[in-house]
């Protein structure tokens, strides 16, 4: 309590509440703060629904302020979330420092807590955060306030924890977030702290309404990146190519992503964001289908029904059904999860995903454990994607029908191609990376090997391989 109102006291008021009385030797300790009347900003969005326009932009800035006052009082809060913004008469407040730190005194002991959703992933990694961390939170919290979702959806602790540290952000559509504020987000919500920018560099950007450049990683690029995520405006070069590519990039208009053109040819390009789309449907279909309980069959079934197009709904449901007197007399339930994925190739209206997940299944007397890899095809059903086939055990390698599309092509194709060992399967794109790639290579039998790739002249060599499991 002590630190928290020394904390609260360095702060300007007009950005969160005012301390009126403190008394730390009464008994009980107190501290008596300024009464702010008005909702949160979580229950302002639920009450009210999303923000848009003007009415976002206000927040947006008045929030960046709030901040910039913060971070020049020396001051992390480290835990900014729609739940500590207090949206008052005479605009929002940032509250609740009791998580916070002095900028510096930021150890590890300031580093996993607060709300996982809105948790910036250097925080998750376990390394010392700092006022960066505020920035990734901010953004986050905006985006929750244009779309009414956080950015890396909702769920168990686990899973949205690999979605920050694994995935990007949910912005939802251009009139959710749109123009200079969608590529501010996008900067804001890099995996890199070194990417993000600063709180008066930010407000800045707000206030003269400019999109923030995607910006290279600098010599300030923090160990607990270790090369393996890539921000999502980080601009990368790839030796021995023709340029800078950005790995799960800014969308263009509508869908984004699209034709690699021929001026790109030399470069790494990586798969459009459609595709990117495809992929989070298909680690979500993976689980849907292999996933059930003898006392939630029907719900099952149904979600089935939902997450597949017509040629893999009729496999599924019929597999379930029946089975469904064994699972009922078996008290069978499984579980599963997609704990790898990585893009095969893709055009608008299909996409094909390599998955590699696990699944364990319980009954009366057994537990069974099991990792794999499955090759799914996702088809374009309206505005989502949807399971349409799973790929058999043997198919041809790497097959032209399995690879038809408008990516990979370029210097994507000579990757994957570089990564095709004998009885590969499939071979799919994971990452882009400051040193090359990683892609997943799925064996005849099943096991799924994530390579690191490397330029080599024309080319790429396999600079390490580990093999993911199997069954």
């Amino acid at each position: 309590m002590a630190a928290e109102l020394d904390l609260l006291r360095r702060v300007s008021g007009f950005c969160t509440v005012q301390v009126l009385d403190a008394d730390l030797a009464a008994d009980p300790p107190h501290i008596v703060t300024e009464y702010v009347p008005g909702p949160t900003l979580a229950e302002l969005v639920r009450r009210e629904g999303p923000r848009r326009g003007g009415a976002l932009e206000r927040l947006a800035v008045a929030t960046a302020t709030a901040l910039t006052a913060i971070h020049r009082a020396g001051v992390a809060h480290l835990d900014l979330t729609p739940r500590n913004v207090i949206i008052g008469p005479d605009g929002p407040r940032v509250v609740d420092f009791g998580l916070a730190r002095a900028v510096g005194d930021l150890t590890t002991d300031a580093v996993i807590a607060g709300t996982p959703a809105f948790i910036a992933p250097e925080q998750l990694a376990g390394h010392p955060p700092t006022t960066a961390a505020d920035i990734f939170s901010w953004a986050a919290t905006l985006a929750y306030a244009a779309t009414g979702r956080p950015p890396f959806g909702d769920g168990a602790v686990p899973t949205v924890v690999y979605r920050v540290l694994h995935r990007e952000p949910d912005l939802g559509t251009d009139t959710e977030v749109g123009g200079f504020l969608r590529a501010i987000l996008q900067t804001c919500l890099a995996k890199d702290p070194a990417v993000r920018p600063s709180a008066q560099d930010l407000l800045y950007h707000l206030v003269d309404r400019t999109s923030m450049k995607p910006v290279g990683v600098s010599a300030r690029t923090r160990g607990w990146k270790r090369g393996w995520i890539v921000a999502v405006v980080t601009v990368v070069v790839i030796a021995g190519g023709a340029g800078a590519v950005t790995w799960r990039g800014r969308a263009g208009a509508g869908d984004g992503g699209g034709q690699v053109s021929a001026e790109t040819r030399g470069v790494l390009a990586p798969p459009p964001l459609y595709a990117q789309q495809a992929e989070t449907a298909a680690r979500s279909a993976y689980s849907v289908i292999n996933g059930f309980g003898y006392k939630t069959l029907d719900q099952d079934l149904r979600a089935v029904d939902d997450a597949t197009t017509g040629r893999a709904d009729v496999e599924y449901t019929g597999r379930l059904q029946d089975q469904a007197q064994r699972i009922h007399g078996d008290k069978i339930v499984q579980k599963a999860v997609a704990s790898e994925s990585g893009i095969i190739a893709a055009r608008t209206d299909r996409v094909v995903v390599l998955v590699w997940g696990q699944t364990v299944t319980t009954s009366d007397s057994t537990t069974d454990y099991r990792t794999g890899g499955v090759v799914m095809e996702m088809r374009k059903a309206g505005t989502v994607w949807k399971l349409d086939h799973v790929w058999p055990a043997d198919p041809q390698p790497n097959s032209a029908e399995m690879i038809t599309g408008e990516w990979p092509s370029g210097r994507a194709t000579t990757l994957l191609s570089a990564a095709s060992g004998a009885g590969a399967r499939a071979i799919a794109l994971e990452a882009v990376t400051s040193a090359g790639a990683r892609v997943f290579r799925l064996g005849a039998d099943g096991t799924v090997s994530r390579l690191t790739m490397v330029p080599d002249g024309s080319s790429f060599r396999v600079e390490s391989s580990r093999e993911l499991g199997v069954s």
